[in-house]
């Protein structure tokens, strides 16, 4: 099988959605023959390099085409597809808090307009899934999560290290965070892992950061490992205001880390019963939470044992992308 995937830029780019994406491509070219198109320009709201970008690609090929749901608005101009079109959807964009309502409607529209003309949908998490049958889209579908690396999980002994993993903005929340993390009574070592596309908000965390009372912060941007970061932490805190599923988290459990989350979108279902769940904005709720797992080792213990087993419950890369490309064969007998 052929496949041509189209991605919003640079396959390189640090998101979930684009490791996603990454991951399953590497598990196909053990069996398939996958080329990867990079578009350039801007996404969603996609601009006229990345318009010009596509049209090559969808009319020069004969493979099984998928895109990346980021880059779903790049096919209005082609309705109906001549060709077989797959999305991998990873979530529902008109919902994120982060776009004006012009842009939110815009993203619905496209959502509403161009996923009933595509030959298959790959939804990433159950959250997506959801909104998609929500929007009465009745065309293939299956859910396909994020993988997970297993790992042997060596005992640790908590340091008071709290890792924060993700892009410095305001859909990934540090700001409000990290000043709650301030009034924990235990002194923490608070370490920031992560790019930082939005200057503004880059600069409004450095500003907090540079009085940290009694706790330290190392903030230390974009790295090329994460493994280093989880086998130091102690617990993983992730407070999103929007996430589908929240690969960050599978990734801090596979090396048996606690994890507190808040209880938004996707984030339950991808925690089950392994971490501790505080409700968006919950301040009191964050910093019991913290002080309670790094108090108490029967707690520390018992929460780092449910990521572990939690893990061993969710399918490997492999597995998954082969969902994908069963799904795909199907599609395109």
């Amino acid at each position: 099988m052929r496949i041509s995937f189209i991605h919003p830029g640079s396959i390189q780019n640090v998101t979930g959605g684009t490791y996603y994406d990454r991951r399953m491509i590497e598990e196909w070219k053990k069996e398939h023959t996958v080329t990867v198109h990079e578009i350039p320009g801007t996404f969603p709201m996609v601009d006229s390099t990345a318009r010009s970008g596509v049209k090559r690609i969808l009319a020069g090929l004969e493979d099984i085409v998928v895109v990346d749901g980021l880059a779903l608005p790049l096919l209005e101009p082609y309705l109906p597809l001549s060709r077989i079109v797959v999305v991998i959807y990873h979530n529902p964009l008109h919902l994120g808090a982060h776009y004006p309502d012009n842009e939110k409607e815009y993203l619905l529209k496209m959502d509403m307009t161009l996923l009933p003309w595509v030959e298959g949908i790959i939804c990433t998490s159950s959250y997506s899934r959801y909104h998609l049958h929500k929007l009465d889209i009745t065309v293939p579908m299956i859910e396909v999560n994020p993988g997970v690396d297993h790992r042997v999980v060596e005992s640790r002994t908590p340091s008071n290290t709290v890792l924060i993993v993700g892009a410095i903005t305001p859909r990934k929340n540090q700001v409000w965070l990290v000043s709650q993390l301030f009034r924990v009574s235990i002194p923490l070592s608070i370490v920031i892992v992560g790019p930082h596309p939005d200057a503004a908000y880059h600069e409004e965390l450095l500003n907090l950061t540079s009085d940290p009372g009694i706790h330290t912060v190392h903030i230390a941007g974009k790295v090329e490992s994460l493994e280093p970061y989880y086998q130091s932490a102690d617990v993983l805190v992730h407070t999103p205001t929007h996430e589908s599923y929240g690969m960050v988290l599978t990734e801090a459990m596979s090396y048996g880390l606690p994890v507190i989350a808040t209880n938004v979108d996707g984030i339950p279902a991808t925690l089950g019963l392994s971490g501790i769940l505080i409700e968006s904005g919950g301040d009191d709720q964050l910093i019991s939470a913290v002080e309670l797992i790094l108090s108490s080792a029967e707690v520390y213990e018992e929460l780092s044992l449910r990521s572990t087993r939690q893990l061993l419950k969710k399918a490997n890369w492999s597995e998954q992308a082969n969902q994908i490309l069963n799904f795909l064969q199907k599609l395109s007998a």
